[in-house]
This record gives structure tokens, sequence and C-alpha cells, in this order.
């Protein structure tokens, strides 16, 4: 049979996606592991995560720095220890830290599940905390951190991000260098001991889960006394406290160091995931910036040539989100940049969009969504998303009817809703001088 290759293969429609289908183990102390069967894979992944960070801190900084330290030293042993035991038996050991979610990602064989899930225990169950790992880590952070303050794109957003939800936010705050040096031995085991008790977290197990792999989580976990985990969970979601003047003066130029780039970032709070505008959002912000074929990359890169790259995104926490716009740009054509992005909202907000245009977006989304659904690695992560946020199949469904019903209309309407300039905050920070 011959292929005639210059005739693209025909769209198909997008089948509905299976959500990951899982059962419970319960171990014999009470905790509940979610098994994400797939056997035809010899793999075994563990995730653990915690609805615990910033709002929970109290010290700064003690929802990032305390997952790190766990892996520098447990039951007795270095951090150099157990990754050598861990490489030993083929596995890796990683932690996570969002701002509002702490956690812990493990894979491996599941053929070594023995040799794997007793050390990783150690490190979930019985952190040592080192105090000279602490001080490591403090002055690594320090030197990152005097690195990072003199990047452009890194100092927009913490300005940025600060002006959104205020300076006495957990989700606003900066991290300076006498808040790494602040750190004791005590708070960070203070925190794990409040909010990292493995009772509290949604643990997730994929792969290969046959009867000696659950043998060897009960052996590792199931033997532990764990306080009985409450029914439902409470946080604690302070109110954002945004600064900046609405209207027209509401961009603030900062000049930092030298070079020829200009980092641009324009915001405005949002909403989370349970938000019924949510995932038709998802699809707004895409057609405007949220995949290389946008609005914002045809004008800006393609026509213009002012960037390499700009994007708009959506970042959303367990109780807030926010909409942003991020681009490097020369420094003379900051404002021109500006001009540009406002047309697009203004753009986006009066004329409907074209039904190619929203059908290819809508193709892109659908199968997206299907990609992450695709193996057990990104299943373990989907299936986290949906039970970490309790969505639920909620979500995925909602995801779908966004997909199958939204209409230029409906884009438009949102937009008039979100997409209006005076709801936002533009940082600018560009060099103070040219480097030669």
């Amino acid at each position: 049979m011959t292929i005639n290759r210059s005739t693209a293969p025909a769209i198909q429609p997008v089948k509905a996606p299976e959500i990951p289908k899982y059962r419970t183990l319960q171990l014999s102390n009470g905790l509940s592991i979610c098994i994400l069967d797939c056997p035809e894979y010899d793999i075994l992944k563990l995730e653990v995560a915690f609805h615990a960070g910033r709002p929970e801190e109290k010290q700064k900084l003690t929802a990032l720095m305390t997952p790190k330290l766990m892996l520098e030293g447990a039951a007795g042993r270095t951090g150099a220890s157990l990754a050598e035991e861990l490489d030993f038996a083929g596995a890796t050991i990683s932690s996570w830290s969002w701002l509002d979610a702490t956690g812990f990602v493990v894979t491996g064989l599941s053929k070594y599940a023995s040799n794997i899930l007793p050390i990783v225990a150690d490190i979930l169950l019985r952190p040592d905390f080192p105090e000279k790992e602490l001080r490591t880590l403090v002055q690594n952070h320090l030197q990152e951190l005097q690195v990072e303050l003199d990047k452009v794109e890194v100092l927009s957003y913490r300005i940025l991000t600060e002006h959104l939800y205020g300076s006495g936010h957990p989700l606003g705050y900066n991290s300076t260098s006498e808040d790494y040096q602040a750190l004791t031995r005590a708070s960070i085991q203070a925190y794990f001991e409040d909010h990292l008790s493995l009772e509290k977290a949604f643990i997730i197990v994929s792969g290969n889960i046959d009867a000696s792999v659950e043998h060897s989580l009960e052996q590792s976990f199931g033997t532990v006394s764990l306080p009985k985990r409450k029914a439902s969970l409470h946080r604690s979601a302070p109110t954002p406290s945004p600064f900046f003047p609405k209207g027209k003066k509401n961009t603030l130029l900062v000049e930092h160091g030298s070079g020829e780039q200009a980092s641009v970032k324009m915001g405005c709070l949002l909403f989370n995931r349970s938000h019924p505008d949510f995932y038709e959002m998802l699809i707004v912000n895409t057609i405007f910036g949220g995949y290389f074929g946008s609005r914002l990359m045809m004008n800006l890169r393609e026509q213009k040539g002012y960037t390499y790259n700009i994007y708009s995104a959506i970042d959303t926490y367990y109780a807030s989100g926010f909409f942003y716009i991020s681009t490097e740009v020369n420094r003379e054509k900051t404002t021109a940049t500006i001009r540009a992005i406002r047309l697009e909202m203004k753009k986006i907000r009066e004329k409907p969009v074209e039904l190619e245009e929203l059908e290819m977006v809508k193709n892109y989304m659908a199968g997206a969504l299907l990609s992450s659904l695709d193996g057990p690695l990104n299943k373990s992560v989907s299936l986290r998303t949906i039970l970490f946020e309790g969505m639920g199949k909620e979500g995925i469904d909602r995801q779908l009817s966004a997909l199958k019903t939204i209409n230029p209309e409906r884009i438009m309407e949102l937009s008039n809703l979100y997409l209006r300039p005076e709801l936002f905050f533009t940082v600018v920070v560009r060099p103070t001088s040219i480097v030669t």
C-alpha cells in the first residue's frame, strides 16, 4: 500500500478519555493507598501529596525546606547513603514544593519493591533533619537567590505576585536572605510533625502492583502507629490584599542590572479549578496565549518580531488563582509590546473567534487531555490531581463539557469579564544599562 504523503490524514473526532480506575488498599494501621493497576508495565511509582504549604507556615520558608531536608538524612543514615541505597535498587526519589502543596515522587521497578519501600518509609516517617545539612541547604539557596535576583524575569514575577496577593499574604511574600538564615531545625521539625504526618497524605501507587508489592507496602507503612485521619480537610485561606492602582496607571517600571532584554509581566487575580468558569477560561487562555499557535505568539513573535517567546497562563492554588502574561523583549520595545498585548485583549473581547481557530484549539486541548491519561506515569499524575483537588470525575467531565459546548459568543463573554486591562497590574523590569 502506497501512502500519499502530500495529503494530510483526516482529522478524527477525539473520543472521551477514560478516567483512571483505581482501587483502595487499606493497610492494617488504617492508612489508605490508591492503587492504579498497570500490570503490563513492570514499574513502581509512588506519589505522596500533602495539602500543606505556605498557608500552614508559622515561619517563612519551612514549607519549602522541610521536604528537602527530609531527603538529607533518615533513620540514622545520611542523605548520600539513602540515595546510594535507592540507586542500587534502581529507584529515585524527589520532593516537590508548590506554594500551597508538598509532595514526594518515587520511581523504580515493581520487582524491587521490597528493597525500595523500606528506604522510602524511613525518609517519610523517620527523617533526622540533620543540622549540618540544613545549613548547607540554606547556603545553597542563598547563593541561588543571589543569582536569581539578577534575572529580570525572576524579579518581575516576584513583584507581580507580591502586588497581586499582598506582601503579607502566604502566596505573595518573597523569600529573602534573612528568611533563609532564620530557619532552624526545630521549626522545620515542627512543620513536619504538624503537616507532613503520613495519615494526612494522598498516597497513589501505580504500575505492576501484585501481591508481593502490597505485602511490601504493608510491611513498610502499615506497621507504624498513625493518628486517625480527620474526615474532612479545612484550610485557612487568607483573602488576597492586592495593592496597585486600578485604571490606566497600573504599570510599574523597575530598572535593574545590565543587559538588553526587559521582562514584561501582566497579571490579575482569578480563581481556582472549582470555579464554574475555570475550564472555559482555560480555552480562552489557550487561544490568547496558551500554546505555540496562540494569538500572542503569532502577533508579537511571528509578525512583529518583538520576542522569541510570549505566553499566558493560569496558575491555580487551593483557594485562588491568577492569570498572567509573560515575555522578554528588547528594552526599547516594552511600550510597544504592552500596547500590542492590550490590543489582542481588545480583539478577543470584541470580535468573535473564527470557528476554524476555535476548532484547532479544541483539538489541541483534547489531544493534550488524552496524552495526560496515557500510560501509568501520566495516569498517576492525573489521578493525583483528581483526588488531591477533590474534583473527582466531575473535573474531567467539566473539562470535556467545556470543549464540547463553548462557542465564540461565550469566549467574548468570558473575555469581557476577565480580560479587561483595568484588572491587570503590569510590571516592567528593564536593565539600567546595556551590556557592551
